[in-house]
């Protein structure tokens, strides 16, 4: 025992030495914990976690709160050179070694006391987060963070405390929400949260399959896997989300390029004093590409057949469309991948080269959560593409629901299939009447455009043959579109 707590005092001094390295690990029984000093005991060894520090119980992460005395843990230090000390209680040695660096090391993203390698998110605002003994505070109301690192495949762990009726999230690659929210929470309205959109969720996409959330107040950990677009999340080491596929981006997504590496987004909140620790990354050593669940295939369509008609989408490029106006850093914010036309991030609107006068057309249509997008119809008529619910209550006025012809005709229906579904559509106009199906449902039956054009389109000629445009609102990110096609009637 004298031999032990030698080798224990002469591994406390090293870990104490600022000469000395990068990881280093000290595995031990649970004397004692001090959650108020951030500090435990290993066999007769105290321990400051107050550092930069990662503490696994058989195998799992664990928060300073959730250690018992008696068990067996390691306290992992990230921050200081290259090397790593192990004390192992079974053989009372002391392992001084070069730490192996491997594609799949963990990453801090909180090292130091510093937020290098993060920025305010928008880049304009001034940051209103700190970073103090390795917790990260937003001190008053102000812009996200987000790092200037970007990841493909990775596991992430993080930790959250989030004050009475706080909401906030982490986005994945900077497209996916992870809902954080308070169960003290209300909507404007004084409800509760759904699940699908409560703590733990994918927003609006997938809920959580229980609620483990500790409460106001209390720290809790997520470890998340992301590989391709499929999702696991573990929270309070409870397993909430099992291997799901995520269907598009969420709501206050960055893009909608879902086959590149994307940053970590650390959303702000309405409410100060929400907190993270602990924040971590390991990239995967594979190289599993990000998926897309879009194909075009019209053998899986369920739009009627349509003779004579020209399609308007090439199988990988935009050739036949040109951008309303400039796009940003050469970078276009539509992509065409497979026969699928996506709107991938805020930019431009896309604009058909041809005009056309009277016409029939199809296409089929895939709208993320909360989307609200359109078609102008001779560049001039908005057609209303929009997420709206069958059910529960929407904001959008009727004649901004889907289907409808904007601010001109409200559809008589809502035959939309839902969020993150192939819908179908079928236009004609002929003259100022148009007729709209959705889904084989007719929606508008041969009404007249009545009041001039609607919104900003790109040609208010109304008797000369138009362009079709694909309009980029900047809530419409993340719609997809396939099997375009149109037929002239007046040739």
């Amino acid at each position: 025992m004298q031999r032990f707590k030698f080798v224990c005092l002469a591994a406390f001094l090293l870990i104490s030495s600022v000469a000395f390295a990068a990881e280093q690990t000290v595995t031990g029984k649970i004397k004692s914990v001090d959650v108020a000093k951030n500090s435990i005991t290993l066999n007769d060894l105290p321990l400051d976690v107050t550092r930069k520090t990662k503490i696994t119980v058989d195998g799992k992460n664990a928060t300073l709160g959730e250690l018992k005395v008696g068990r067996s843990a390691d306290v992992k230090y990230d921050d200081v050179l290259d090397a790593a000390i192990t004390i192992s209680v079974e053989n009372d040695a002391v392992t001084n070694q070069p730490r192996t660096k491997t594609k799949a090391e963990e990453i801090s993203l909180l090292a130091n006391d510093s937020l290098d390698g993060w920025k305010p998110l928008p880049a304009e605002e001034k940051s209103q987060w700190t970073l103090k003994k390795g917790i990260l505070r937003l001190d008053i109301k102000g812009p996200s963070l987000v790092t200037e690192e970007k990841f493909s495949d990775f596991d992430l762990h993080f930790e959250f405390k989030l004050p009475s009726k706080a909401a906030s999230g982490v986005f994945l690659r900077g497209r996916y929400e992870i809902q954080l929210v308070d169960s003290d929470f209300r909507t404007k309205e004084g409800k509760p949260l759904d699940p699908i959109s409560g703590c733990g969720s994918i927003w609006g996409q997938i809920a959580p399959s229980k609620n483990v959330y500790r409460g106001p107040n209390k720290w809790n950990t997520m470890d998340v896997k992301l590989t391709g677009n499929v999702v696991t999340i573990r929270m309070n080491d409870e397993l909430i989300i099992d291997a799901r596929t995520l269907n598009g981006v969420t709501r206050g997504a960055l893009d909608a390029f879902e086959s590149e590496p994307g940053p970590i987004i650390v959303q702000n909140s309405e409410i100060s004093g929400i907190e993270f620790r602990n924040i971590t990354i390991t990239p995967s050593t594979e190289a599993e590409s990000v998926s897309d669940d879009s194909t075009s295939d019209d053998s899986s369509s369920t739009l009627p057949k349509f003779e004579g008609a020209e399609s308007l989408i090439a199988a990988d490029s935009l050739e036949g469309w040109y951008f309303k106006e400039e796009i940003k850093d050469n970078k276009p914010n539509w992509e065409v991948k497979t026969g699928v036309l996506t709107y991938k991030s805020s930019g431009p609107s896309l604009i058909s080269d041809k005009k056309y006068g009277d016409f029939e057309m199809q296409a089929e249509f895939k709208l993320p959560k909360d989307c609200n997008c359109g078609i102008f119809l001779r560049g001039r008529y908005e057609l209303k593409l929009t997420d709206t619910p069958k059910n529960g209550t929407t904001s959008l006025k009727p004649d901004g629901r889907i289907g409808a012809i904007y601010s001109r005709i409200t559809p008589s229906k809502n035959a939309y299939k839902g969020t993150n579904e192939w819908n179908t559509l079928e236009v004609k106009l002929i003259d100022k009447n148009v007729t709209v199906k959705i889904n084989g449902e007719t929606v508008i039956d041969a009404k007249e455009i009545k009041g001039g054009p609607t919104g900003p389109g790109v040609d208010h000629a109304e008797n000369t043959p138009g362009p079709l445009m694909l309009f980029a609102h900047p809530k419409g990110v993340g719609a997809k579109f396939r099997n375009i096609k149109i037929k002239p009637l007046d040739q």
